[in-house]
C-alpha cells in the first residue's frame, strides 16, 4: 500500500482525473484501521489507477468489526465510484479490494477517505 500515490509510486489517477490524496493498493488486498469507536461516517471515493489498463475489474468492501457495511459492485477502468459507510461504535474498520478475474494489473485506489466523528 502506498500513500498519496498509486501501487507503482505514480500519482493517483482514475480516468485522467489526478488525485493528491488517497492510497495506492492491489486487489487483493486487506487494510485494517483501529478506529477506536470515535467515528460516525467513513467517505472516500474509489476507482482502478489509469495504470491498470490490463485488469479485468476490481470491488472494494468495507467492514466494521467484521462485519459488511459498504461494498462497490466490480468496476473497470474509466469508472469512479463513491463508497459511504455508518462506522458509529465501530472498533476495527477494514477495507478490502477483490479482482474480478486475475490479478494482473488491479491497482485500486481509494481517494480523499475521511472519517467523520
Amino acid at each position: 500500500m502506498h500513500k498519496n500515490e498509486s501501487i507503482e509510486g505514480n500519482k493517483l489517477n482514475v480516468n485522467g482525473q489526478s488525485f493528491i490524496n488517497g492510497l495506492g493498493t492491489h486487489a487483493s488486498s486487506t487494510t485494517v484501521f483501529d478506529i477506536g469507536q470515535k467515528f460516525a461516517k467513513l467517505n472516500f471515493a474509489t476507482g482502478l489507477d489509469d495504470e491498470s489498463l490490463c485488469s479485468e475489474g476490481a470491488a472494494v468492501e468495507v467492514f466494521g468489526d467484521g462485519k459488511s457495511i459498504a461494498k462497490t459492485p466490480f468496476f473497470r477502468n474509466g469508472e469512479l465510484h463513491k463508497v459511504e459507510a455508518n462506522v458509529a461504535g465501530v472498533q476495527k474498520l477494514t477495507i478490502m479490494t477483490f479482482p474480478k478475474e486475475g490479478i494482473n494489473c488491479s491497482h485500486v485506489d481509494i481517494i480523499n477517505p475521511v472519517l467523520i466523528p
